[in-house]
């Protein structure tokens, strides 16, 4: 098959990755000045992605009958109404809030178009990458806890002191990232990674292979999940897990669930570790969580975040005024302010949505509550019907990681106010349907009767067979 342009769309993907990894690092680096264009950077790479997808149209790929283009141009057209009652009020602010919305939508067809006509190999490499990434974030993150509060690493983009956030006289750590909810965002995203160390053996005998493994990228996925003190950061991983054990369940891989089960005994050693050797790791998080810390005592953290999750389903209509099209797309986001004056009123006011339901309430009115809640919940529908579609076991696993953090924030994640979560949110999106496309390629290939795994190829990423090693007889899985 002729790939002509499409590497050109793997290093723009491969950039966007560490564009949104690497943007509180540099935009520390370089100064709030020119800071602003590592900030639009990611933006400038979507649309490029955007551009291949509609130059490429004949590499279009089809899954289960769904053509993620559909999904890209679907995002668009609900923004339709309130993008021009916006424009009627404040042109400026409707291109940001369209931006934000229907841009980075573009990223789940972008995937399926550079990946999906890649040898299934590919796919395998970037997702060790992302596994590297974790690696990485969590060094620094457990760097940043030894060094002074007044560190460079350890203030904002802007230089200024993080003392205010801190948990318990902890800082929380955001490594990497500007700031910590996008810190924990990444994790989220990056479990699927995790499972893909968990569930593939290295390629060959580099260590390279082996920072890539489960007995490393565990150990590293929970050292920056509680050095950012994020209860939900845990919680979300928590969660996940959950989705990816039912996901087996439902799929009646009962000897992989409880082989990931067990897997969590590991998980508790490890936290058990960090308590014993490394405390500062578990400091922030401890302190947070602490009897008490919740600021109410009758209820404990658990309870709160609970409490918070049911007024965040049910409350999310309480103080704002009820209109069919809202009060202009694109005001609660960061940096909308800066362009806009409508936003900037809103914001000199204190005025603030806390939850997606409430901001997507208040920018877009019913007809965005209608229009892009139900267009996100039928996103997520044809997600979980495209991993379930998957036969090989060990690509499942890691499609139903990437489906646990579709599922979970395309129903209450703020899409429309965070770019970075959203562009996770559309590439975990883009990941699942590349999976399933290579999944069913390479079962069609496959003789009557033949094991997925049997090689060629040796894994379902066709990763070559490692040399210097004894070959398994035909029929054997590896």
């Amino acid at each position: 098959m002729e790939v002509t342009r499409i590497p050109f769309g793997k290093k723009l993907i491969y950039l966007l990755v560490l564009s949104v990894v690497l943007d509180g690092l540099l935009r520390r680096l370089v100064g709030e000045s020119i800071g602003v264009f590592v900030f639009f950077a990611k933006d400038v790479i979507v649309g490029l992605l955007g551009l291949l997808v509609l130059v490429r149209s004949e590499r279009a790929i089809t899954v289960g009958g769904m053509n993620l283009k559909l999904i890209a141009g679907l995002s668009l057209a609900i923004m339709v109404p309130c993008f021009i009652y916006t424009a009627l009020i404040d042109p400026a602010l409707a291109m940001f809030g369209l931006k934000q919305y229907a841009l980075y939508a573009w990223v789940a067809p972008a995937v399926l178009v550079v990946f999906g006509n890649l040898p299934p190999f590919h796919v395998h490499r970037l997702m060790r990458f992302i596994g590297l990434l974790v690696v990485g974030t969590s060094v620094l993150a457990v760097v940043q806890l030894f060094l002074p509060k007044d560190h460079f690493l350890n203030r904002s983009v802007t230089g200024a002191s993080l003392e205010n956030f801190s948990a318990g006289g902890y800082l929380r750590i955001s490594s990497t990232f500007p700031f910590v909810a996008q810190y924990t965002i990444f994790l989220n995203f990056a479990f699927g990674a995790v499972l893909y160390g968990v569930a593939n053996p290295p390629v060959k005998n580099r260590w390279i292979d082996y920072l890539s493994k489960a007995w490393v990228l565990v150990p590293a996925y929970l050292a920056g999940m509680f050095a950012t003190a994020s209860r939900g950061a845990v919680f979300g991983a928590g969660a996940m897990f959950a989705c990816v054990i039912g996901l087996l369940f439902l799929r009646r891989d009962h000897k992989i669930a409880l082989r990931l089960l067990a897997l969590s005994l590991f998980v508790v050693l490890i936290t058990m570790g960090f308590q014993k050797v490394l405390p500062q790791v578990m400091a922030g998080y401890e302190a947070r969580t602490a009897s008490g810390a919740t600021g109410d005592a009758e209820h404990d953290h658990t309870t709160m975040l609970v409490m918070r999750v049911y007024d965040m389903l049910t409350d999310w209509n309480e103080n704002i005024e009820a209109t069919p099209l809202g009060h202009g797309i694109g005001i609660m986001s960061n940096g909308s302010d800066r362009i806009s004056r409508t936003a900037k009123s809103y914001r000199q006011d204190e005025f603030w949505t806390e939850t997606d339901l409430s901001t997507t309430f208040f920018e877009g009115g019913w007809c965005l509550i209608f229009g892009w809640i139900g267009f996100r919940i039928w996103v997520v529908w044809n997600v979980v019907k495209a991993v379930r579609q998957i036969r090989d076991s060990r690509v499942f696993l890691i499609a139903a990681g990437l489906t646990g953090f579709a599922v979970i924030q395309g129903i209450m994640g703020t899409l429309g106010i965070q770019p970075p979560l959203a562009i996770w949110f559309w590439m975990a999106v883009g990941l699942v349907f590349t999976l399933a496309h290579h999944d069913r390629a390479l079962a069609s290939m496959m003789a009557p009767g033949m094991l997925v795994h049997q090689p060629p190829p040796r894994t379902p990423f066709g990763n070559p067979r490692p040399q210097g090693r004894r070959s398994l007889p035909a029929g054997r899985p590896r």
